[in-house]
Protein backbone atom coordinates (compact mmCIF):
# COMPACT_ATOMS: atom_id res chain seq x y z
CA UNK A 1 0.00 0.00 0.00
CA UNK A 2 2.79 2.40 0.94
CA UNK A 3 4.70 1.63 -2.28
CA UNK A 4 1.62 2.31 -4.40
CA UNK A 5 1.12 5.67 -2.68
CA UNK A 6 4.77 6.61 -3.29
CA UNK A 7 4.44 5.72 -6.97
CA UNK A 8 1.30 7.85 -7.30
CA UNK A 9 3.01 10.81 -5.63
CA UNK A 10 6.08 10.48 -7.88
CA UNK A 11 3.87 10.35 -10.99
CA UNK A 12 1.95 13.45 -9.89
CA UNK A 13 5.19 15.35 -9.22
CA UNK A 14 6.54 14.38 -12.65
CA UNK A 15 3.33 15.54 -14.34
CA UNK A 16 3.36 18.87 -12.50
CA UNK A 17 7.00 19.48 -13.44
CA UNK A 18 6.25 18.57 -17.07
CA UNK A 19 3.32 20.98 -17.18
CA UNK A 20 5.45 23.78 -15.70
CA UNK A 21 8.25 23.19 -18.20
CA UNK A 22 5.82 23.17 -21.13
CA UNK A 23 4.13 26.31 -19.86
CA UNK A 24 7.41 28.18 -19.44
CA UNK A 25 9.08 27.07 -22.66
CA UNK A 26 6.06 26.20 -24.78
CA UNK A 27 5.38 29.80 -25.82
CA UNK A 28 8.90 30.17 -27.17
CA UNK A 29 8.56 27.12 -29.37
CA UNK A 30 6.56 28.15 -32.37
CA UNK A 31 6.71 26.84 -35.88
CA UNK A 32 8.44 29.05 -38.43
CA UNK A 33 6.12 29.33 -41.40
CA UNK A 34 6.58 30.61 -44.92
CA UNK A 35 6.12 34.34 -45.60
CA UNK A 36 3.12 33.88 -47.90
CA UNK A 37 1.37 31.43 -45.57
CA UNK A 38 1.84 33.71 -42.56
CA UNK A 39 0.75 36.83 -44.48
CA UNK A 40 -2.42 35.07 -45.67
CA UNK A 41 -3.15 33.84 -42.14
CA UNK A 42 -2.69 37.36 -40.75
CA UNK A 43 -5.07 38.83 -43.34
CA UNK A 44 -7.67 36.12 -42.66
CA UNK A 45 -7.48 36.78 -38.91
CA UNK A 46 -7.83 40.52 -39.52
CA UNK A 47 -10.85 40.06 -41.80
CA UNK A 48 -12.60 37.97 -39.17
CA UNK A 49 -11.73 40.30 -36.33
CA UNK A 50 -12.72 43.44 -38.26
CA UNK A 51 -16.06 42.00 -39.37
CA UNK A 52 -16.96 40.55 -35.96
CA UNK A 53 -15.41 43.02 -33.52
CA UNK A 54 -14.68 46.10 -35.62
CA UNK A 55 -11.03 46.09 -34.55
CA UNK A 56 -7.75 44.42 -35.41
CA UNK A 57 -6.73 41.18 -33.66
CA UNK A 58 -5.05 41.71 -30.29
CA UNK A 59 -1.85 40.04 -31.52
CA UNK A 60 -1.59 42.22 -34.66
CA UNK A 61 1.69 43.81 -33.52
CA UNK A 62 3.18 40.76 -31.78
CA UNK A 63 6.60 39.71 -33.09
CA UNK A 64 6.99 36.27 -34.70
CA UNK A 65 9.45 34.49 -36.97
CA UNK A 66 8.81 33.53 -40.58
CA UNK A 67 10.85 32.19 -43.47
CA UNK A 68 11.50 34.05 -46.69
CA UNK A 69 13.65 31.94 -48.94
CA UNK A 70 16.59 30.70 -46.89
CA UNK A 71 16.34 33.51 -44.34
CA UNK A 72 14.51 33.44 -41.03
CA UNK A 73 13.09 36.91 -40.36
CA UNK A 74 11.13 38.56 -37.56
CA UNK A 75 8.00 40.60 -38.19
CA UNK A 76 4.43 41.39 -37.21
CA UNK A 77 1.11 40.81 -38.95
CA UNK A 78 0.78 44.56 -39.41
CA UNK A 79 4.16 44.66 -41.10
CA UNK A 80 3.44 41.70 -43.38
CA UNK A 81 0.00 42.97 -44.37
CA UNK A 82 1.17 46.57 -44.71
CA UNK A 83 -1.70 48.05 -42.73
CA UNK A 84 -2.51 48.96 -39.15
CA UNK A 85 -6.30 49.26 -38.85
CA UNK A 86 -9.49 47.84 -40.26
CA UNK A 87 -9.95 50.99 -42.36
CA UNK A 88 -6.50 50.79 -43.95
CA UNK A 89 -6.58 47.02 -44.47
CA UNK A 90 -10.13 46.79 -45.79
CA UNK A 91 -11.27 50.17 -47.12
CA UNK A 92 -15.00 50.48 -47.79
CA UNK A 93 -15.89 50.28 -51.46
Amino acid sequence: MRLALEIVIVVIVILVVAILVLTIFGTGISPIVDYTAKRNLCISEAQGSCSLLGSMPTDWNTQFQYKQGDQTLTGTCGGLAGCSSCDTCFPAN
